[in-house]
Order: structure tokens, then C-alpha cells, then sequence
């Protein structure tokens, strides 16, 4: 959030951000965000659900995926499948 003009997107993989300060999440506005989580890592979905709809609310675009049957590493997304989703933020 100390320099959001550096990124295009960012992809949270069991992941969330650090705050929920909302004038430094505001920061963000401009920088495309996605989440992914599996849907049986339930702290991490229910976290990841909480900051996608603040980021919403915050005029952040955000995206949430919801990986069914999931493990906590989704290692399914290795290689060409996180690629696809990162490619999602340029395009």
C-alpha cells in the first residue's frame, strides 16, 4: 500500500492484507485485487470474504474464487493456473 502505482494487481493465495485501516486500503484504489482460496480452510476463506467486501465497499476492485475442494496450498494452481489468474489483473 506504500507504493500501489508499482502494481498492476495483486493476488492474495491464502492471504489477506495486513490491516484493516481503511484511509491505507483506500490506497489501493487503482490496483486490481483478487483472492483465492480453498473452500474446506475455513479461517482463510472467512478472512478472505471480510477483506474482499471491505475492498468493495472501499471502491477497491476486488475478486474473491472460491477453489472447491481445496487444500490450504493449492497446489492445482501451480504453474499455468496461478498464471491465468494473474493474467486476469492485466488484461
Amino acid at each position: 500500500m506504500k507504493i500501489p502505482e508499482y502494481f498492476k494487481g495483486i493476488t492474495g493465495m491464502a492471504g489477506n492484507p495486513s490491516t484493516n485501516n481503511k484511509e491505507k486500503l483506500k490506497q489501493l484504489r487503482g490496483v486490481k485485487v483478487q483472492f483465492v482460496v480453498d473452500d474446506k480452510d475455513s479461517y482463510w476463506m472467512s478472512s478472505a470474504k471480510k477483506s474482499h467486501q471491505l475492498l468493495l465497499e472501499l471502491e477497491v476492485e476486488s475478486t474473491l474464487e472460491i477453489i472447491k475442494n481445496g487444500e490450504h496450498v493449492l497446489e492445482s494452481l501451480v504453474g499455468k493456473g496461478f498464471l491465468d489468474r494473474a493474467n486476469r489483473l492485466i488484461n
